[in-house]
């Protein structure tokens, strides 16, 4: 299982730090702690994952690793939001969206991925309106990547806030427009969700 694999990866990766041969601060280093991080993150081991994130951090920012440096703040705050430290989540989405590197451009992808992290915090934190202006960028950003997919969840989170604030018929279209997308790419546990809103949204409607 995936579980099992992460797992595993942890464990090599804590025991390749413990015997690095080399200086702690060079790029691989901080790349090993970056790679830690992760495997705990997949562990879903969101506590253990946020220090090897902020080590990596300061590693990253004295050999002017701006890459790990953004995508490490992009995963505390992923990491925030798993815990439901909406707060410390919105924190650090809001440096990756402020981080401005020499050496590394922040992607399309990277974007998007600071304006669904805003917007779930956000509506998490009961604050629609900011949460609707975050989702909203990320599908823009999303339409432009091509990325059906994504394009998907971000109709579905934007739905989702539709039918929060009672405006059914946008729900519905949006809900439609994900549920064509995710039948489309064949995913079909995520056309299931679609049709269980469109069955809330019509059993509301009546």
């Amino acid at each position: 299982s995936t579980h099992c694999i992460s797992s595993a990866a942890s464990d090599v990766y804590k025991r390749q730090l413990q015997s690095y041969p080399h200086s702690q601060l060079e790029k691989p280093y901080a790349n090993l702690l970056f790679k830690t991080g992760d495997a705990y993150y997949y562990e879903e081991k969101y506590d253990v994952a946020l220090n090897y994130y902020f080590q990596t951090i300061e590693v990253a920012k004295v050999v002017s690793c701006d890459s790990l440096n953004l995508h490490s703040l992009l995963n505390l705050g992923s990491s925030f939001f798993w815990q439901s430290e909406y707060d410390n989540s919105l924190i650090y989405f809001h440096q990756a969206l402020d981080f401005k590197g020499s050496s590394y451009s922040k992607t399309i992808k990277d974007s998007t991925r600071i304006f669904s992290g805003l917007g779930n915090s956000y509506f998490y934190m009961g604050q629609t309106e900011k949460a609707y202006v975050n989702r909203m960028k990320a599908l823009e950003l999303n339409k432009g990547r091509g990325d059906n997919e994504a394009i998907a969840n971000s109709y579905y989170a934007l739905a989702e806030l539709d039918r929060e604030q009672g405006q059914f018929e946008s729900a519905k279209n949006k809900i439609a427009h994900a549920l064509e997308l995710y039948l489309s790419i064949k995913k079909p546990k995520d056309a299931g969700y679609c049709y269980d809103m469109l069955s809330n949204i019509y059993y509301e409607l009546n």
